[in-house]
């Protein structure tokens, strides 16, 4: 199930993100792949992006994310 939140910040040379959740709790993580996966090339901070979570090897992370 797809949640809603906002890019905090996002490094393009390192190709990391996190994205701040609408419905509060931690920031979540999103790495380039999940990005190249839905077509996006970039995002800017403030950006509304609608993500999929889930725990991996790093924690928990967007595994999928599309814009909102």
């Amino acid at each position: 199930m797809f949640e809603t939140g906002k890019v905090k910040w996002y490094n393009e040379c390192k190709g990391v993100g996190f994205i701040t959740p609408d419905a509060g709790g931690e920031d979540v993580p999103f790495r380039l792949p999940a990005m190249h996966a839905a077509g996006i090339k970039t995002v800017a901070e403030g950006q509304r992006l609608a993500f999929e979570a889930r725990i991996g090897n790093r924690g928990l992370e967007a595994v999928a994310i599309k814009l909102a």
